[in-house]
């Protein structure tokens, strides 16, 4: 290898080895000289500040003898002193014997520990050492004074005296002799420059000759060297011309390098890249948080401790949401940005960064999801329709089906002023939330997301002040959907009846009349029951010891089945307590609800009672108090009598969020509808802080002028 390449480059080879030693001869002698140059100066700067140090000597110490006669504090001067004469005494003899300065103030000036200066210090020294030796005693007994506290301060005076006067008398020599010699320092620091130029002047011809030598030679190579490195940049334009990614090196100070792939034109919808930077090119694209994130991301890429393995995991860019702009508007994309790091000597320098458009994959994604969600709940549904008592579920589709029917009718009545807007309103609600508190019960998952979402809808007209009849248009939709839920339940029960008979006409089923079958009715309001406390935090018993559906009366089974349903809604959420709260109490943690059907004198008595909290009067007078109706003296001497009446009014609910089970203020709204639609009586007890009960009394003959909304003696006993 080592042979072909001197073969090919042989006189390439030769000129550069002549060069290289003709410079290297001179670079050690220019080195050489460098090292002898940066002496010269210290030794310049030394022996000038030599003259200064002496003036300041002879200042310090006239300064000393006046603070003395003056009775002032010499400390301040004789540190000044102090610093003038140790640097002064130590490069004296530095100049003289060679050696380092290392003294007070030297700083990291220090001189050659050779003799270079030996020639010119026996010259101009031997004076100076003279004349200083002396006076180097006499200043030495002011700058030392501190540490000798038998001198008293007529003594310093006379030392400083004799110190003046040997200033006097020979200062002017001392200053004299240390000039002369940085005189002649400079003198031979100025001749050692021109020697240098000399060198320099020297090489700078070499070179020159060197280089008419190898111009004509490598300028040949060199254009070949052009033509291949040509080819190869215009493959690489190509590459970055067709590829459909946009590439691009991103910088340690996060610009884009100069070379990106034309598909970052059409990506970002803009033309120019170069030195743009790569999160000024993102901020108005993604959110701030996303942008903060990213910023810390590609800091880590930067930090060679860092794992790459690691790091492509954590990649928050991925999968991320641009909002870009153009001449038809703008519009969403997903984008996702991978990251590489480039090396140079195990050093990172760049990241080459690649960009994909990858809005149709995440559309497809989220239609499968949405497909395989819809594809979940339908098997969901299909599920629970199998768990559910055929009747119940028959029943259930036969009230949703009129519930729908009665809404659209509704909907279809003309009316033109706004309390009767309000009224129709008043009853869809109605209708929904009895029918989405039927669907709970059963456990039918849609039909009760369908309802809620009809619900969400009448929330919304609910805040209008001057409703309209197109204000009703999107509720047709929430409609349709659950008329779609209805059909499809029907039509599977259809082909499970089928399936069922098919089954019990090839293996009969034994009969046994010792077995009683348990209430489909109570099975499912104890799912409910679990269903409701589950979604609350809380856990309750169901007590059904007493529940006899077959007391009521057919015609009144379904009212009484939805008014159950919203009695067990409101005593779970609003009455009984959370476990901890229980126990403070001194409750079980578990609370019951017991459902009572009798039958008393000719009628029929539903009894739901709970003990929990009781009813919370407090709540239902701020309640009151917000709406702006009644002053705070007038809620004030409401009687427990009046403020039950108004939990039973439309829109009454102390829920603080909305949910499946609360927060539409309309639950005892449908009671009190359903309990006057049977010509029912309704009573109301409490217990501050141990129960709550509901009486609901259905004669078993209709008796016109009962009060609806009487509550008996237990009443006067909430708090």
């Amino acid at each position: 290898m080592w042979r072909s390449l001197f073969g090919k480059y042989k006189e390439i080879v030769a000129a550069i080895a002549v060069f290289l030693v003709l410079d290297a001869g001179v670079l050690l002698l220019n080195f050489y000289t460098s090292y002898q140059i940066a002496d010269d100066a210290r030794a310049m700067h030394l022996a000038n500040r030599q003259s200064m140090l002496t003036q300041r000597i002879f200042h310090s110490v006239e300064l000393i003898h006046d603070d003395l006669n003056a009775g002032r504090d010499i400390e301040k001067n004789q540190q000044k002193l102090s610093i003038s004469y140790k640097q002064f005494d130590e490069v004296l003899d530095a100049f003289i014997y060679g050696g380092s300065l290392i003294g007070e103030g030297q700083g990291q000036d220090s001189l050659l520990l050779d003799d270079s200066y030996q020639a010119l210090s026996d010259q101009y020294l031997t004076v100076a050492e003279t004349l200083w030796q002396p006076y180097r005693n006499l200043v030495g007994d002011l700058v030392y004074a501190d540490y000798s506290e038998t001198l008293e301060r007529d003594k310093l005076i006379e030392k400083s005296l004799r110190a003046m006067d040997y200033s006097r008398e020979k200062g002017d020599e001392l200053l004299a002799a240390v000039s002369e010699f940085a005189v002649a320092v400079e003198s031979k620091a100025h001749q050692k420059t021109i020697n240098l130029r000399m060198v320099q002047g020297i090489a700078i011809v070499l070179a020159v000759i060197n280089f008419f030598i190898i111009l004509f030679h490598f300028l040949k190579r060199l254009r070949t060297s052009d033509q291949k490195a040509k080819r190869s940049q215009d493959e690489m334009s190509e590459i970055m011309r067709t590829v459909r990614d946009g590439l691009f090196l991103l910088t340690p100070q996060y610009e884009i390098g100069s070379q990106y792939s034309t598909s970052m034109k059409y990506l970002f919808r803009q033309e120019d890249f170069s030195s743009v930077g790569f999160f000024d090119l993102l901020s108005p694209l993604i959110s701030d948080d996303d942008l903060l994130v990213a910023k810390d991301y590609v800091d880590s890429l930067f930090n060679p401790r860092v794992k790459s393995s690691l790091m492509d995991e954590l990649n928050p860019l991925q999968e991320v949401r641009l909002n870009l702009t153009n001449k038809h508007g703008s519009s969403d994309h997903f984008f996702e940005f991978t990251f590489s790091r480039v090396f140079e000597k195990e050093k990172i320098i760049h990241l080459m960064v690649s960009v994909k458009d990858i809005t149709e994959n995440v559309e497809l994604r989220r239609k499968l999801a949405v497909s395989n969600s819809k594809i979940n709940q339908e098997a969901e549904s299909i599920i629970s329709l199998i768990n559910v008592d055929s009747q119940l579920l028959a029943d259930f589709i036969q009230l949703l089906e009129e519930g729908v029917k009665s809404i659209n009718e509704e909907l279809e009545k003309r009316v033109y002023s706004s309390p009767s807007f309000v009224a129709k309103l008043d009853k869809i609600n109605r209708i929904a939330h009895a029918l989405k508190g039927e669907a709970s019960m059963l456990n039918l998952t849609m039909v009760e997301k369908n309802l809620h979402a009809l619900e969400d809808k009448l929330v919304v007209l609910n805040g209008k002040k001057n409703l309209e009849g197109d204000d009703f248009l999107p509720i047709t939709v929430e409609l349709t959907a659950i008329a779609k839920s209805a059909d499809s339940i029907r039509l599977f029960m259809s082909r499970f009846s089928e399936m069922a008979m098919s089954r019990d006409n090839s293996h009969p089923a034994p009969i046994s009349s010792k077995v009683k079958p348990e209430s489909a009715l109570g099975r499912a309001l104890t799912q409910l029951v679990n269903k409701i406390s589950r979604d609350n935090k809380k856990t309750v018993l169901l007590d059904l010891s007493l529940f006899d559906e077959s007391l009521i009366p057919a015609e009144n089974l379904n009212v009484v089945k939805n008014i159950i349903i919203q009695l067990l809604r409101n005593a779970i959420i609003h009455g009984l307590e959370k476990p901890a709260k229980r126990v403070q109490r001194g409750k079980p943690e578990q609370g019951v609800i017991s459902i009572v059907v009798k039958e008393v004198a000719g009628a029929i008595t539903v009894i739901v009672k709970d003990d929990g909290r009781g009813i919370d009067f407090p709540s239902i007078k701020k309640h009151l108090l917000m709406q702006q109706v009644y002053s705070q003296a007038q809620v004030e001497k409401m009687t427990p009598r009046e403020l039950v009446k108004v939990i039973f009014k439309p829109g009454y609910s102390t829920a603080k969020k909305v949910n499946n089970h609360a927060g539409r203020g309309v639950g005892l709204d449908v009671v009190k509808t359903y309990i006057d639609s049977m010509g029912a009586s309704l009573s109301v007890g409490c217990k501050a802080k141990r129960s709550s009960e509901f009486r609901i009394t259905i004669p078993l003959q209709n008796v016109d002028g009962i009060d609806s909304t009487r509550s008996f003696d237990q009443t006067d006993q909430c708090a």
